[in-house]
């Protein structure tokens, strides 16, 4: 009995310093008192939680300010900035490396364009050799946890296989084994538009939100995901949220994985591109040029992009029922230049009852979103049990 009891003890410690690790990432920042009345622990279990993360170099902590009136300040407990993952992602028109610290700061990226797709062993090598310059940037003492890479098409991520990938014409590869040869390091793999709806409920504009739609709109086309009661619906094979092929038409353009008809037949970031005259930049490049960009033809583009994506929306929003719909990439740019086309469609898609107090909510720079969703892929051992991953500090 005595043997049990004491194992019991050691995993309530392994279950309480992972709900406090992941409960001050998410928060940025917490003092040890906000930490015991959030996690309904004493004072000196928080204390020793906080000072044992602080060993394992997951966390720091320093002194808060000290406020009029107040007696000892209660120390700050925050994510460690030294703790980084490497964030993987390949596009059609480009491959992004970054490194991400566990308190989400984009520490570095290297963006490398791309004419055409990358084949899955380029897509490797270009990562590994972006990770070779980007590591002899990392401070001493900097604790590489491993690597995420954000895919955009079809990922069974347990298995870190690509199922399908129609814009990089990528099927049925190991990317997750292929990467790990190259980094030598570990590596989880998931789809791009899934791990940045998780960031935008982490920290992001969806924040606040325990019901919202999140369409991601790049390069790769229309992804996107849905959060209920705060949790993402994943679907029977972790495949859920492919809001890029809900069917609108019965006309015979096709998406970029063969389905007619659909939202992503019709909203097309290319043909925005096209209509601005062509660029070679990143979302940040396209929103500016959108923001000031004039003409029938764009109009008439935009305006026909944003109703078919505010009737997709509107029919997803009677179902789900969310408190906000959240426009990523091209579309949050689209609508911010021309939200009253966006509006007065989904007034007519949308019931009134669900429509009432209906948000939406932009956020354009999905490329910083997409490396923070993917190094949290790699950060999610480490929250689950801090004291499993073998830590190999930079010297």
């Amino acid at each position: 009995m005595g043997e049990a009891k004491g194992h019991s003890k050691v995993e309530m410690r392994r279950r309480n310093l992972a709900v406090m690790l992941t409960r001050v990432q998410r928060s940025g920042a917490m003092s040890r008192s906000e930490l015991t009345n959030a996690l309904g622990l004493s004072r000196t279990t928080v204390l020793e939680l906080s000072q044992q993360l602080a060993e394992l170099g997951l966390v720091t902590e320093a002194d808060s300010p000290r406020e009029a009136g107040a007696g000892r300040p209660s120390r700050v407990v925050r994510a460690s900035d030294r703790v980084v993952s490497l964030a993987v992602n390949p596009e059609s028109d480009a491959l992004t490396v970054g490194l991400v610290t566990l308190g989400g700061v984009l520490l570095r990226s290297v963006r490398i364009p791309t004419q055409g797709s990358m084949t899955p062993e380029q897509a490797a090598d270009a990562a590994a050799g972006a990770w070779a310059a980007l590591r002899d940037e990392l401070p001493t003492g900097a604790i590489v946890v491993g690597a995420g890479a954000a895919i955009p098409g079809q990922v069974a991520r347990e298995a870190g296989l690509v199922l399908n990938a129609p814009r990089l014409g990528w099927h049925d590869v190991a990317f997750a084994e292929m990467l790990h040869g190259r980094l030598g390091m570990p590596v989880a793999i998931d789809n791009n538009a899934r791990v940045v709806t998780a960031t935008e409920h982490l920290r992001g504009v969806a924040r606040d939100c325990s019901d919202f739609i999140y369409v991601f709109a790049g390069a790769g086309g229309i992804g996107g995901g849905v959060f209920s009661g705060g949790r993402p619906l994943l679907g029977k094979s972790g495949l859920a949220g492919e809001i890029g092929h809900v069917r609108l038409t019965a006309d015979a353009v096709a998406d970029f994985g063969g389905l007619t008809g659909t939202l992503e037949a019709h909203v097309r970031r290319d043909e925005i591109v096209d209509v601005l005259g062509g660029m070679s930049g990143d979302d940040l490049e396209l929103d500016a040029r959108i923001a000031v960009a004039q003409g029938p033809e764009f109009t008439a583009i935009a305006t026909r992009q944003l109703e078919a994506l505010a009737g997709a929306l509107g029919s997803l929003a009677n179902v789900f029922d969310p408190q906000a719909l959240v426009l990523g990439g091209f579309a949050g740019s689209l609508y911010q230049r021309l939200p009253e086309a966006f509006d007065a469609a989904l007034a007519a898609s949308v019931l009134p009852g669900i429509g009432a107090g209906l948000e939406v909510r932009t956020s354009v720079d999905t490329a910083s979103a997409v490396l923070a969703g993917a190094a949290q892929l790699a950060f999610e051992p480490v929250l689950a049990d801090p004291l499993s991953v073998a830590f190999v500090p930079r010297e």
